[in-house]
């Protein structure tokens, strides 16, 4: 299979690109357990039992997030690696015929293993999330994945959004945008806290 890029292994923290919009609910959270898995796998390491029709696997780091409020945790993926949805294929690439719809991705044959192509502005998103986190983490400039132990030790409360949307059918909860604390003291009353969060 190609070697492809995991940003994780060289991740080093940057001011982030996302332009700060309003925020449906704010919920205060700490990063109470992280660890590096890949889409292949379960937070604890196991392999799971369903897999899609590619080969290569995602890296990602995983994160548990638990409400400072005691109203629950949500456990997120975050991706080192973005890949290119077959409806963003040129017509050129579309009418070659050497890439098949996977999901929403477009899979090629690579030393006969079906991959995903790699999409470097997809791959820069997650690197631009990433970034988003650590500044709300108030981590410095240059920080690396190790210093999410840092983060997990002080127990250090930043803002997430939280969404629900639908995911083969069932609903799943999101967080999203990521944000330093209005104050030191996080505010005690975020609105609209969902009915449940993932567990």
């Amino acid at each position: 299979m190609s070697k492809k890029q995991n940003l994780f292994q060289t991740y080093k923290s940057a001011e982030s690109e996302f332009k700060q919009l309003e925020p449906c609910t704010d919920h205060p959270v700490y990063l109470a357990r992280y660890g590096m898995i890949n889409s292949f796998q379960n937070i604890d390491g196991t392999n799971k039992t369903k897999l899609p029709a590619w080969e290569d696997s995602t890296p990602q780091v995983f994160g548990i997030l638990v409400s400072t409020q005691g109203k629950g945790s949500i456990v997120v993926r975050w991706n080192g690696c973005g890949y290119e949805k077959y409806e963003d294929l040129t017509k050129a690439q579309a009418d070659s015929g050497k890439f098949e719809k996977a999901g929403d991705y477009a899979i090629t044959s690579v030393n006969g293993h079906m991959v995903r192509k790699e999409n470097k502005a997809n791959t820069e998103s997650c690197k631009n999330i990433l970034d988003q986190l650590f500044g709300a983490m108030q981590l410095p400039l240059e920080s690396g994945i190790d210093s999410l132990d840092e983060v997990v030790e002080d127990q250090r409360p930043f803002l997430i959004t939280v969404t629900k949307s639908d995911y083969e059918g069932k609903p799943q909860f999101r967080a999203s945008r990521y944000k330093k604390p209005t104050s030191k003291k996080v505010e005690a009353d975020a609105q609209g806290e969902p009915e449940t969060w993932n567990e």
